[in-house]
């Protein structure tokens, strides 16, 4: 049977459960709409010097002809954290052309953390000093 005159009718959502129902029931009922809320612009903020970005700080493994490669690519795997094929990578780079970079974009202290960390794992006594390296600042 259609109605003949527009009433309004109770949606009930299936969903929804009444105080009585238990201790969880749906509180959307209970959420103000039609509320009007004014959007605020986001302020620019400018800097108040004019300053360059930080570089950070790389760290560079030279070659030496004393210290065993085996050594070298564990020192940069323990020290630098670097799998075993990029430690390979990078104790290959610095046979061949002098030096090779270890990591990027470190602050100044982690590089220097992470200098100390390579001489003291590639350190062997009576064998070998340990690699040398420097902790720079990074080009820009």
């Amino acid at each position: 049977m259609i109605p003949s005159s527009p009433q309004k009718q109770s949606v009930v959502d299936p969903g929804l459960r009444t105080p009585d129902s238990g201790p969880f029931f749906n509180v959307w009922h209970l959420v103000p709409r039609n509320t009007d809320t004014e959007t605020l612009p986001l302020p620019i903020i400018k800097p108040t010097s004019d300053v360059a970005p930080d570089r950070g700080w790389k760290v560079l493994l030279y070659n030496d002809d004393v210290t065993p490669f085996d050594v070298v690519i564990l020192a940069l795997q323990r020290a630098a954290g670097l799998s075993i094929e990029v430690a390979e990578m990078v104790a290959v780079e610095a046979h061949r052309s002098g030096e090779a970079v270890v990591k990027r974009g470190m602050t100044e202290e982690d590089a220097l953390i992470l200098c100390g960390g390579l001489r003291r794992w590639s350190r062997i006594e009576g064998i070998c000093p340990g690699v040398g390296c420097d902790a720079l600042a990074d080009d820009p």
